[in-house]
């Protein structure tokens, strides 16, 4: 049974679902990237988005979407900064190993 949640991202009309585990956690971390750094950072208010958007991109690919990382960057670097924030909350939460929130969230509105 796995710690993380599972989680559907949509990405160039598409619904990927991504299954987080540590194998993903240490691929992310391999590239430079730390979720505790990512999440304090964003709590802090001075979010990254280089990092963010390296995230994004190797959930998404763990999921098997083709997308170049610059065009993940590019599609996280066009959006309002609001869904911004849902949606690096939403990917942020998958990390988080609870027994008392649910495995699956609902994924934000488009």
């Amino acid at each position: 049974m796995g710690v993380f949640r599972e989680l559907a991202i949509e990405f160039g009309g598409k619904e990927y679902i991504v299954v987080p585990s540590m194998a993903l956690l240490r691929r992310i971390e391999a590239a430079g990237v730390s979720i505790v750094e990512m999440n304090q950072r964003f709590a802090e208010g001075k979010p990254y988005l280089g990092a963010q958007s390296l995230v994004l991109w190797k959930m998404l690919e763990s999921a098997g979407c083709k997308a170049s990382e610059e065009e993940v960057y590019s599609a996280l670097a066009d959006m309002p900064q609001g869904k911004q924030a849902e949606i690096i909350i939403y990917i942020l939460t998958a990390f988080v190993p609870t027994a008392t929130n649910p495995k699956n969230l609902d994924a934000p509105a488009a």
